[in-house]
């Protein structure tokens, strides 16, 4: 074998060797990003929540959950990077929950929202998909009002902005309010052998007071 074969022999294995590695890293990789994709589906159905963007305060350069009563500094930190996941994970369309063959929902809720008037009266302020409803309007426009509902549902900041939202609509039709007050009506769904005994589908209404929001922008002009 001459020379000329060595260093031909030895160009090819250096080149199987760099494919190799770069086949192992590629699929390293993918491997990689299906256990996190299939790990955020998992948290997103089994795992609750850890904390959400409302739950959330900075504190300087460090931003630590609320609920999440951290007993160390490396505790804070590994929260907030779960909390980061969870969000990414939403973000990109990872956290989606499986609901096809779920059980149905144990209760039925809806936002009541008022009207805080200057004379201090309330006045109840009747949302997109409340009240008389047309087929066209059930079946392709109140869902994404349901969605969004669902979206600012407990927190602060985005429930805030909708408030200050029905400050402007409410304004701009001759209202006179200086806050909006926010709240939750739910009832439990009843099992199918209790509600046949009770004669009723839902069990008694409970109240949840998300709170009141001063107007700051009243109008559009």
């Amino acid at each position: 074998m001459t020379k000329e074969d060595d260093a031909d022999k030895t160009l090819i294995n250096t080149k199987t060797h760099k494919k190799l590695r770069t086949s192992k890293l590629r699929k390293g990789l993918i491997s990689l990003f299906i256990v996190f994709v299939l790990g955020m589906q998992v948290r997103a159905n089994v795992l609750p929540p850890l904390v959400n963007a409302s739950a959330v305060v900075t504190s300087g350069s460090a931003a630590t959950p609320r609920t999440a009563n951290p007993t160390s500094a490396f505790d804070a930190r590994w929260r907030y990077v779960v909390w980061q996941l969870d969000r990414l994970s939403w973000f990109l369309g990872l956290a989606t929950h499986w609901r096809m063959f779920a059980p149905p929902p144990k209760s039925h809720w809806y936002y009541s929202v008022w009207a805080v008037m200057e004379d201090g009266s309330q006045k109840w302020i009747q949302l997109e998909n409340q009240g008389e409803r047309s087929w066209p309007q059930r079946q392709f426009f109140d869902f994404r009002e349901v969605k969004f509902h669902l979206n600012i549902y407990n927190r602060e900041e985005p429930l805030n902005a909708f408030a200050q939202h029905l400050c402007r609509k409410q304004t701009n039709k001759g209202w006179k309010l200086r806050s909006v007050r926010i709240a939750m009506i739910s009832r439990p769904v009843l099992s199918p052998r209790e509600a046949f005994r009770q004669g009723k589908y839902y069990g008694p209404e409970t109240v949840t007071d998300f709170g009141t929001y001063q107007c700051r922008e009243k109008a559009i002009n």
